[in-house]
């Protein structure tokens, strides 16, 4: 386990910053994991009309999440994976905002790791199919949050900092993750 280090030479907390990718609103989540404990920092939405053209809407997300990044001292971005359904139009805007959060974290110096819903799912709630709602009630509870406070998108992007907290608490679940660590380059 990397730990960032303070001038005391002793081990701090990691931020992690979990995103589920959007085009209309991208949910984010920002996590300090120390040991075996964490606690939640920050949660929400970027939100942007989708009346904009999807460039507008690319740059303006990416604004606010370069905003999240200058906060926050992020060491692991975890990115749920985009998901082909039946539209691949939708599918291509979904893979231009998840390139666009690989950006970020890359100008950030973060580590990216990409998860597949189906496993967030199973490492958050022990199914990979359980509904959208199964996995809210969850993550809501772990964190004590009122249900009236968040928004799906702001919960999925919870369960994939959760997810991947589990899986840095216990390194041999790695094998078994659909995701593999995307190599920046530039590690802290």
């Amino acid at each position: 386990m990397r730990f960032q280090l303070d001038f005391l030479g002793v081990e701090m907390a990691e931020i992690i910053l979990g995103l589920d990718p959007g085009t209309v609103r991208t949910g984010f989540a920002v996590v300090t994991m120390e040991k075996h404990k964490f606690s939640l920092l920050d949660f929400g939405v970027l939100s942007v009309s989708s009346s904009k053209p999807l460039e507008q809407r690319l740059f303006i997300i990416g604004k606010k999440l370069e905003k999240i990044y200058q906060q926050y001292s992020v060491s692991d971005t975890a990115i749920e994976q985009v998901f082909l359904g039946k539209n691949p139009d939708s599918a291509f805007k979904l893979g231009q905002i998840f390139g666009l959060c690989v950006y970020q974290a890359i100008c950030a110096q973060s580590s990216i790791w990409p998860y597949a819903a189906r496993y967030v799912k199973k490492s958050v709630t022990g199914s990979g199919r359980a509904d959208k709602k199964a996995v809210q009630t969850f993550v809501l509870n772990i964190f004590g949050v009122e249900m009236n406070e968040m928004v799906n998108d702001a919960t999925d992007a919870l369960a994939v900092a959760l997810c991947h907290i589990y899986q840095k608490q216990n390194p041999n679940l790695q094998f078994l993750s659909s995701s593999v660590q995307i190599n920046t380059g530039s590690e802290k």
